[in-house]
C-alpha cells in the first residue's frame, strides 16, 4: 500500500523552506490532519470487522483469507497513522517559524499547535516582531523582582498563565512593564485578556476586550506595575498573580476593566489557586 506521504523533514532546521509562504504551510497542514482523520476512521472500522468476524464469522470459508487480508490492512493503516503524525508534528514547527513564533516551541505551557492558533486567533492584529520570550517563572523564579528585572522596560508583551487549576490564560499590552516608581498603572489601548483553555479543559483562544470608554475613571489602568507584584492587569484587579505565585495563592481574578465573564472565568476559581508557570515574551 503506497501512502503518497512525502515527509518535509527531521526538524524544521532541516527543511530549505525559502519558497514555502506560512499560507501554504497551512494548507498542506490542514491537509494532513484531515487525512490523519479518514485514517483513524478506517482503522475503526478494520478493527470493528476483525471483531465481528472472530465472533460470528469463524465457521465461514471466507474468515482466514478475511482476517488476513483486515490484518494486512491494519498494519498498513497503523504505519501511515504514524508517519502523518509525524509529518503534522514536523509541519506545525515549521509554521511556527514561519509564524516568527519558533520561540514558542520551548514552551512548557502551549503545545506547538496551541501556539500557532494563540497567534492566528490571539496575537495575529498586534504582533510587530518575532516573539521573543522574556521571562519563564519556572526558569527565572517566581518572585516579582525576578519578572520585573526581566520585563521591565521592553516594550510590548504578552503574558501566557498557567494554573494549578489546568487553566491557561494571560493578557497583551503595548505599554511596557515599568516599576521606576514603585506602582503605576499604565494605559494601552489595544490591551486585552484572554481565555485560552478552561480549568475543565475546553478551548476557548477567546478575547476579553476593555470596557472602559474615553475619558471614564477606569480608563488608563490597562496594566498596573508594582515592585511586588507579578504582571497585574486592570483595576479590579482583573487579573492579579502575587509573588511566589506558585506556592502563594494570593493571586485572583477581578473584573473591572475588562470583559466580564466572571470571577471564575479565567483561572477556574476567583482566587485560591497556584501558578504553575508564566511566560512573558516581547513581541
Amino acid at each position: 500500500m503506497s501512502s503518497h506521504v512525502v515527509v518535509l523533514a527531521s526538524t524544521p532546521e532541516q527543511a530549505d523552506d525559502t519558497y514555502y509562504s506560512a499560507q501554504q504551510v497551512e494548507h498542506v497542514l490542514n491537509g494532513k490532519k484531515q487525512h490523519l482523520k479518514q485514517v483513524q476512521i478506517s482503522l475503526l472500522e478494520t478493527n470493528m470487522g476483525l471483531e465481528a468476524s472472530d465472533l460470528f464469522g469463524k465457521s465461514s470459508p471466507l474468515h482466514d483469507v478475511y482476517v488476513s487480508k483486515k490484518q494486512t490492512r491494519k498494519t498498513e493503516l497503523l504505519e501511515l497513522k504514524s508517519e502523518l503524525e509525524y509529518e503534522i508534528d514536523n509541519f506545525q514547527k515549521l509554521l511556527a517559524k514561519k509564524l516568527a513564533i519558533n520561540e514558542m516551541g520551548e514552551s512548557t505551557i502551549l503545545t506547538t499547535a496551541h501556539a500557532i492558533r494563540f497567534y492566528q486567533e490571539i496575537i495575529n492584529e498586534v504582533k510587530m516582531k518575532p516573539l521573543k520570550l522574556l521571562y519563564k517563572a519556572s526558569r527565572d523564579g517566581f518572585q516579582s523582582k525576578q519578572f520585573h528585572t526581566k520585563c521591565d522596560n521592553q516594550g510590548a508583551t504578552v503574558t501566557i498563565i498557567k494554573a494549578d487549576t489546568g487553566a491557561i490564560f494571560g493578557g497583551y499590552t503595548s505599554a511596557a512593564w515599568n516599576t521606576t516608581v514603585m506602582s503605576q498603572f499604565a494605559y494601552s489601548e489595544r490591551a486585552f485578556l484572554f481565555s485560552l483553555v478552561s480549568n475543565s479543559g475546553e478551548e476557548r483562544f477567546k478575547k476579553l476586550n476593555q470596557l472602559a470608554p474615553p475619558n471614564s475613571p477606569s480608563q488608563g489602568r490597562s496594566i498596573y506595575s508594582h515592585s511586588r507584584f507579578g504582571p497585574t492587569f486592570g483595576g479590579g484587579h482583573d487579573l492579579y498573580i502575587c509573588s511566589n505565585a506558585h506556592e502563594n495563592t494570593g493571586s485572583y481574578c477581578h473584573p473591572n476593566t475588562y470583559a466580564d465573564f466572571g470571577k471564575e472565568y479565567l483561572a477556574g476559581s476567583y482566587k485560591e489557586w497556584l501558578v504553575k508557570d508564566i511566560e512573558v515574551y516581547s513581541l
